[in-house]
């Protein structure tokens, strides 16, 4: 399990690298075929309410799966990943 978090613009807390864990380990339990996550974690323009982004991507045989959203906070970004445990279910 090999999760790759970056974040740009800031420097992010144990406690939020801490919950994206969490959040990435659940798909890897969804799908054994995942060998990697990659995380950014940015902050958009200030003017934005919702300038927390957040992508994910995961790096699979095939074609890798790629999510990108933007939200109030970071952990409300997280409902992305239900997206993918949709996707993972199905197959």
């Amino acid at each position: 399990m090999n999760i790759i978090i970056k974040s740009t613009d800031f420097k992010a807390g144990n406690n939020l690298e801490t919950f994206v864990r969490e959040k990435v380990k659940k798909l890897f339990r969804q799908c054994n075929s995942i060998i990697r996550a990659n995380v950014i974690l940015r902050k958009g323009s200030s003017k934005n309410p919702e300038n927390k982004l957040c992508e994910i991507r995961l790096v699979v045989p095939g074609y890798d799966h790629y999510v990108k959203k933007s939200s109030i906070g970071y952990q409300i970004c997280f409902t992305v990943s239900r997206c993918f445990a949709g996707n993972f279910k199905k197959k």
